[in-house]
């Protein structure tokens, strides 16, 4: 587990003890959780310093919450680049932790600190002794180029093959909002149809007592058949159009398992080193990103970011055969159960995954090491 991925599952457990209450200790941390909250907010709106800050205020009320020393030594180490600090809190919680699990991942993030803050910068070296730096600067600047375009290219050609998936969808959901809409208008005219023969009873019957003629006019009559007629269309609309939506859903089906069929090479056995790597993947003109899969204690971590939102998801994965299945959350919100379909011995995969609108597909292909 990262410390940002861990940082990340702080903040969900935080936000949830502010929620609830239980114990002891969630009723002590009413005078504190203002603070609290309000730092978990700051982070998910990535006012980085003005979480930091309130999480410091946060230690004033509660000192004996350390977890939260974690909190900001994550956030100067991953998104502040201030090693330094980080260092710093890190030795504040190994000095009152006794968690043996978190104490090892606050050890080996710290050692990664300690790395980072070894490092001399340019500025720092003494006058006469810089390097001449330019010449590496310049290929790496040109490899960092060369790699951006085969992953923009990369992206072109993964946007292209979901590009007619996106269309089929949208086709989809717009013949069933029309589908649902002529639903609508056919219960009216039917509840119309229903109070139309249910007012031309009474109102025969009034005329007949007034009357005092036992026999219905012929107007009425016709009136009554015109009714039946209408009433009889109009059920026969509706089982038709019942019908066409069972289809439709029928259709939507049948298109997603030929989409995870195509994309799990036909029960393709899958190893666990195949898996391992960077994806970049498309969902739809809008939504691209990267993919990571690595292996820590036996276990597949999964960590998504989302190229336009930035934002982070983080989860464990279980693989079977060419299917990894996990679920994947984002500080504050809920896991969404996702299935990685991997084929081409682990080369592309093809994500699937329940959001708001039903069923989402997004394609990946592996960044390959030369």
């Amino acid at each position: 587990m990262t410390k940002a991925v861990f940082l990340g599952v702080l903040l969900v457990v935080g936000s949830c003890l502010i929620s609830t209450s239980g114990c002891k200790r969630k009723e002590r941390a009413q005078d504190w959780s203002p603070h609290y909250r309000e730092a978990i907010e700051a982070y998910h709106g990535r006012d980085y310093h003005r979480a930091v800050s309130l999480f410091e205020k946060a230690l004033v009320y509660l000192p004996s919450n350390i977890d939260i020393y974690l909190d900001i030594a994550g956030i100067y180490d991953d998104f502040l680049g201030d090693p330094a600090k980080a260092l710093s809190y890190y030795d504040k919680y190994l000095q009152v932790a006794t968690d043996q699990e978190k104490i090892s991942w606050a050890r080996s993030w710290a050692a990664g600190a300690r790395k980072r803050l070894a490092v001399v910068s340019p500025e720092e070296a003494a006058p006469g002794t810089q390097p001449d730096l330019t010449g590496d600067k310049d290929k790496a600047l040109a490899e960092l180029r060369n790699q951006l375009q085969e992953a923009q290219r990369l992206l072109a050609e993964e946007k292209e093959k979901t590009k007619g998936l996106s269309e089929r969808v949208g086709e989809l959901n717009a013949k069933l909002a029309a589908a649902t809409k002529e639903q609508k208008e056919l219960r009216e005219q039917l509840a119309a149809a229903s109070r139309v023969r249910q007012e031309f009873p009474a109102e025969q019957e009034s005329r007949t007592e007034d009357t005092g003629a036992g026999a219905q006019p012929g107007w009425f009559r016709h009136w009554v058949t015109a009714g039946w007629l209408l009433s009889v269309c109009l059920g026969f609309l509706l089982v038709v159009l019942i019908v066409r939506q069972k289809y439709a859903r029928a259709k939507d089906k049948a298109l997603l398992a030929s989409i995870q069929a195509s994309a799990s090479g036909g029960g393709e056995e899958i190893r666990k080193e195949d898996v391992l790597g960077k994806y970049y993947w498309v969902e739809n003109d809008h939504s691209a990103g990267v993919l990571t899969f690595t292996e820590r204690d036996d276990e597949i971590h999964v960590s998504a970011i989302d190229g336009t939102t930035r934002l982070r998801s983080r989860g464990k994965g279980h693989l079977a055969g060419n299917v990894l299945t996990a679920v994947l959350s984002s500080p504050g919100e809920e896991g969404v159960m996702t299935k990685f379909i991997f084929a081409n011995k682990g080369r592309t995969l093809t994500a699937v995954w329940q959001g708001e609108e039903g069923t989402a597909v997004a394609a990946g292909t592996k960044e390959m090491q030369e």
